[in-house]
């Protein structure tokens, strides 16, 4: 069978290119990829930019916790060297930043012997933070009919004590004195006392003057299993005194 002959029309026309001189290399193709990448490259560099710095920073430090059982006193040395007394039944947590040193405290008993820093040492108790130092105080919160309440004495030292976030709203209170607060409501003004009633508890003594019977109750029950009960609510605003 024979081939038919191809027609003029039927051979494909080939163009050829510039003539390349010797020792000249050729062009490369154009790549219109590679511009494609400028604009994702610009955005990574952007965005570490503006993340950078908080990727390489370490970690916030971590709060410690450190609680008592019932009729235990716990004593801890923190990293700053300041000791941690816990009465019975208590609970706080610590943590040490760049700029500050910090506590918080549950319901609770805790007695601070801070040490004198450029560093203030900061112990949030409720809706308020009492802000010290160096010194010495005692911090007692407990919940009652009324609510939350806290009594700061201080033994040593010169505190401040303030609503979180309003340090300018502060309420100095030095040795001897001693303060009171129920959680959203305004603090009574300092009165002076006998510092070493509020920390007598470390020596496992309860030291009064005057004090609502309802509230040595309460601190009886850090140390008893089976809590004490008043069978009369009135006799809780009896007041006593005496160790």
């Amino acid at each position: 069978m024979e081939t038919p002959a191809l027609s003029q029309d039927d051979i494909p026309v080939i163009k050829a290119g510039p003539a390349i001189k010797p020792g000249q290399a050729c062009a490369p193709a154009p790549r219109n990829g590679r511009r494609l990448w400028i604009p994702a490259i610009l955005a990574a560099v952007i965005v570490l930019g503006l993340w950078g710095p908080n990727l390489l920073r370490p970690p916030p430090p971590a709060w410690t916790t450190y609680v008592s059982t019932k009729g235990q006193i716990k004593r801890v040395v923190l990293a700053d060297k300041s000791v941690l007394r816990l009465n019975g039944a208590s609970s706080a947590r610590v943590v040490f930043g760049d700029d500050d040193r910090r506590a918080s405290l549950g319901e609770a008993e805790a007695a601070f012997l801070i040490t004198a820093s450029k560093r203030p040492f900061l112990i949030t108790a409720g809706d308020r933070e009492v802000r010290m130092e160096g010194g010495e105080l005692n911090i007692l919160r407990q919940t009652g009919p009324a609510g939350a309440v806290t009594t700061l004495t201080v033994r040593h030292g010169q505190a401040a004590v303030y609503p979180l976030g309003q340090p300018q709203q502060g309420v100095q209170i030095g040795p001897r004195r001693q303060l009171v607060w129920t959680d959203g409501q305004s603090i009574t003004a300092p009165k002076t006392v006998n510092a070493n009633n509020a920390f007598a508890w470390e020596s496992h003594q309860l030291a009064y003057d005057k004090a609502p019977l309802g509230e040595v109750i309460a601190d009886l029950n850090r140390y008893v299993a089976r809590p004490i009960r008043l069978g009369d609510p009135s006799w809780r605003r009896r007041c006593s005194a005496g160790r």
